[in-house]
């Protein structure tokens, strides 16, 4: 499944646009069995990639991982 953008724009009074776009990343969560814990990864974005103690706590890092990977960082 390819990443899926979701588009909120409006004309802007001088000419543009202003809005958010959103993007639906697939989020893949697997148990440490070596280190233990668990760690998120996702295809749609390789290299990007988060661990926690529990599922919710490595997803909830993805999505700091993610923000950095993508805004901050500028993907690069």
């Amino acid at each position: 499944m390819p990443l899926q953008f979701e588009e909120i724009l409006s004309p802007l009074p001088k000419g543009g646009l202003e809005g958010e776009i959103k993007v639906r990343i697939r989020v893949q969560v697997h148990e440490d069995l070596e280190d233990g814990g668990f760690y998120a990864v996702t295809p749609d974005v390789p290299g990007c990639a988060s661990r926690g103690a529990t599922m919710e706590e490595a997803v909830e890092n993805f999505k700091e991982a993610i923000k950095f990977f993508l805004i901050e960082n500028d993907g690069h």
